[in-house]
């Protein structure tokens, strides 16, 4: 059969066309890169879905989401998709305290080919994570490695790395200076698109900071400002953390009130938003609130519910704080084997140093009635006192002088009993110098006739010095945040002097130096009075008349009364006229009273009244007020030395009025004491005996 030539061609061409587009269609449907194109598309959208589950608090499911996106870029062979996931599974075992699991994700990532943002990002939580295991030297080294990442210097990663510089500076070298320098200038130059977690970061070490050196006020006011910056980005995870900033410095001032209110608002929003942090660390605050006020019940619900958070977390710091809280609520109620239970449970933690432990076992030991056992603890006590004084350098300098007092005082009075019966060895003494000095002394000691005056003089050099070395802590603690504020803030006028043309930063950091100077010398001046009413030997009793000193402290303090506007009355309805007592001492009492009536008093004409009556065999004296009142659980705290109602930074008071009337009072076997109503003022009263002997 023969077919047509014609007709053979236009078949022959239309079935190459039909193969040509066939194999073309294939060949587009199995197209590899598209195929790829599709995967990281995929594993894209899931590392954006991982970090809204994290953001979100939902950690189990994001875990979850985040072990199948590691599992799909291996098997794609997508290895940046990788790292990125590995990343963000280490943020997240970051997030649940697992640094171990988070270090291994961060290290195996490190050995592929990664960009310098990567790298960075990389180093920086591998420092965090050493940081919060308390290694502080891998910290430094992995924070090293991440600054060589860093390509930009006005960059957002260079304000990340201030910050982060200044976490360590702050918690392996304690150089509150550094610290403030780097955090504020990180915030100053931080560029108009950091993100504001970033922010966020540096007002909470901010934050810190201020509370570590005793202002207060500007720590509450930076953690007030980055709770609203989470609850503008409504990130409530972060909202926590600027409660827990507010938290820790009304702790400090022992302001209940915000401490329940902030405690409550933080459970709300757990409640409400389902995020959880650190509340085993809230609930100890509230729990040791309430110890403070002698509500034992609540305090050891809310210590219970601590514990059984830590145990959770598997956080032994606050998990020991919550025992420690526990073992003194049950002291408290006199359950002391459960006291040495919960404090035994606290000590096999062997967590970070527990404040109060060791004063909880030495407490214990000495109720039960092993004074061994207890006299030791309270000497290990002591030591780790000292230890922190050492620690300083200005605690130096102030334990140092006033040891030094102690052991001028001391070689004071041996060599005026010396003199008196050695008065041809002081000259020999003078001769031989300074080796010979304390040889002679103890020639001179041993060979003193009058023992009942050596005894006498021992007894007070002992009192003398058990109480100086009390004291050394205690005026040193005190002198401290005045003293720090001054360098601190001196150095940041001086900066800010130089680099800003605007004053108004300057003039705020010179209002902190005026009033942090002026709490210092009203500290040294009444130390000078509370060292000699707590520490002469003699105070002379003399007969004078009642009405003559209300007459002089009226007269001398007619300057601060007139500028209250106030009112200021003397009683004396049973016309005592005579008393036998220290005038001064008597003339101390009522001024120290009278200033604290007229100081903490908001009141349009503040109103304060003396009276004096009888009563048995003692006077006794009143002094009524109309001022803003105490709380019922500082009736007592208040005369113990440098307590004061106020943050001292604030009220700019020494904290020693009311201790050197309690010292005065003491000496004389006489009494202080004090009833208020918040809002509605307080009664302070204090008895003198009428028959008294020269103290």
């Amino acid at each position: 059969m023969k077919i047509r030539q014609g007709f053979l061609s236009p078949i022959c061409f239309a079935l190459l066309v039909f193969n040509f587009l066939f194999y073309c269609t294939l060949y587009s449907n199995n197209d590899p890169s598209k195929e790829s194109n599709i995967r990281v598309e995929k594993v894209q959208e899931k590392l954006e879905e991982f970090k809204l589950l994290f953001e979100a608090s939902l950690l189990d499911s994001a875990y979850q989401l985040g072990e199948q996106i590691i599992s799909e870029a291996k098997m794609y062979g997508l290895s940046d998709m990788q790292v990125q996931a590995q990343y963000q599974q280490a943020r997240l075992y970051n997030r649940q305290n697992h640094f171990k699991k988070s270090d291994s994700l961060l290290y195996a990532s490190l050995s592929y080919d990664l960009d310098d943002d990567m790298s960075f990002d990389i180093w920086l939580l591998i420092y965090n994570n050493a940081m919060r295991m308390g290694e502080f030297d891998s910290g430094k080294k992995a924070l090293a490695e991440a600054k060589q990442f860093i390509r930009d210097s006005s960059g957002v990663n260079m304000v990340r790395y201030r910050y982060s510089l200044a976490d360590y500076y702050s918690m392996a070298l304690q150089d509150h200076n550094e610290v403030l320098n780097l955090l504020l200038l990180a915030k100053k130059e931080a560029p108009p698109d950091t993100d504001y977690k970033i922010l966020f970061n540096i007002n909470y070490q901010l934050g810190a900071l201020y509370a570590g050196i005793a202002v207060y006020d500007q720590a509450i006011k930076v953690g007030e400002e980055n709770e609203a910056l989470a609850v503008k980005h409504q990130n409530h995870y972060l909202q926590l953390f600027g409660i827990f900033t507010q938290l820790s410095a009304y702790e400090e001032l022992n302001n209940h009130d915000k401490i329940r209110s902030l405690v409550q608002r933080a459970e709300k929003v757990r409640k409400e938003h389902g995020v959880s942090t650190a509340f085993d660390y809230l609930y100890f605050l509230q729990g040791n609130s309430y110890l403070q006020q002698g509500k034992l019940d609540s305090a050891f619900y809310y210590f219970d519910l601590g514990e059984k958070i830590g145990v959770e977390r598997n956080s032994k710091l606050e998990l020991s704080r919550n025992y420690l809280g526990k073992s003194q609520v049950y002291y408290e109620r006199g359950e002391y084997s459960l006291a040495m239970e919960y404090a035994e449970k606290a000590n096999d933690i062997k967590p970070s140093k527990v404040r109060g432990l060791d004063e909880m076992f030495w407490r214990i030991s000495a109720t039960n009635g092993d004074y061994r056992s207890a006299y030791n603890g309270a000497i290990k006590s002591l030591e780790e006192v000292n230890e922190e004084i050492d620690s300083d350098d200005k605690y130096e300098i102030i334990s140092k002088l006033l040891n030094d007092k102690m052991s001028i005082e001391k070689e004071q009075q041996r060599l005026q009993n010396k003199e008196k019966e050695r008065k041809d060895e002081l000259f020999l003494m003078q001769i031989l110098g300074v080796a010979l000095i304390l040889f002679l002394i103890f020639i001179a000691v041993i060979q003193i006739n009058n023992r009942t005056k050596l005894e006498k003089l021992n007894e007070s050099l002992t009192k003398r010095n058990e109480a100086l070395k009390n004291f050394s802590y205690i005026s040193s603690h005190d002198l401290k945040e005045p003293v720090r504020n001054i360098i601190s803030f001196s150095e940041l006028l001086e900066q800010s002097l130089e680099e800003s043309t605007d004053k108004t930063k300057e003039l705020e950091f010179a209002s902190i130096i005026k009033n942090s100077s002026k709490t210092l010398l009203e500290i040294v001046r009444s130390l000078k009075i509370f060292s000699e009413t707590a520490f002469d030997e003699e105070i002379q009793l003399e007969v004078f008349a009642v009405d003559e000193v209300f007459d002089d402290i009226s007269r001398n303090m007619q300057q601060l009364i007139s500028s209250k506007n106030a009112l200021v009355s003397f009683f004396n309805p049973e016309r005592i006229e005579l008393m036998n007592f220290s005038r001064p001492m008597l003339y101390l009492l009522l001024q120290n009273l009278i200033q604290n009536a007229l100081k903490y008093n908001d009141s349009e004409q503040p109103k304060v009244q003396v009276s004096i009556s009888t009563k048995l065999a003692n006077y006794i004296f009143k002094v009524t007020d109309n001022g803003t009142g105490i709380e019922s659980g500082k009736l007592e705290y208040i005369f113990k030395p440098f307590k004061t109602l106020q943050s001292k930074s604030l009220s700019q008071s020494s904290g020693l009025g009311l201790s050197i009337c309690k010292n005065i009072l003491d000496r004389f076997d006489g009494k202080i004491w004090v009833e208020s109503i918040v809002g509605q003022g307080s009664n302070f009263y204090f008895t003198i005996p009428k028959t008294l002997k020269n103290a």
